[in-house]
């Protein structure tokens, strides 16, 4: 994610896609895990889509680098 921030101009996006877990584990975060994760890395979150049925939530997202 740094190297994502450092590449992007100011309000530059990037599209990020994950597999959406309703617990964290090791290995996987829970969407608003993936939210908080790459907000701390100087991004803003605009929308999500692409809903997961199992879980009820999207996990597509897009941010933009503040």
């Amino acid at each position: 994610l740094p190297r994502i921030h450092a590449a992007l101009r100011p309000r530059g996006a990037f599209v990020m896609q994950e597999s959406t877990v309703l617990e964290e584990t090791r290995t996987q975060l829970t969407h608003d895990g993936w939210v908080t994760l790459v907000e701390r890395c100087g991004f803003s979150l605009v929308s999500t889509w692409h809903p997961n049925p199992e879980h009820g939530i999207d996990d597509n997202y897009l941010f933009r680098r503040v």
